[in-house]
């Protein structure tokens, strides 16, 4: 059998590097829905700041997931 190609191994090395900032979006998700819970005000410029680092790690995620599409595309027929 013939060792992968180093456009395989890159397309598995930027998948596996995703799992994080999805994590971290879920996590990020769970953290506005605890705020929205009726125990307290929360003051816009809170809500901004994690508003900012959702998009940040949103644009993170579409990054990745772009740079997958290009690998992938180099492959046969755009399989894995």
């Amino acid at each position: 059998m013939s060792a992968p190609s180093p456009r395989r191994d890159n397309l598995a090395t930027v998948i596996f590097d995703m799992e994080d900032s999805v994590r971290n979006l879920v996590r990020w998700g769970q953290a506005v829905r605890t705020m929205g819970c009726p125990t307290g005000e929360i003051e816009a410029g809170s809500l901004y700041v994690v508003g900012d680092a959702v998009v940040e790690a949103a644009m993170k995620v579409e990054e990745d997931l772009e740079r997958c599409f290009e690998l992938s595309r180099a492959l046969k027929g755009g399989a894995l």
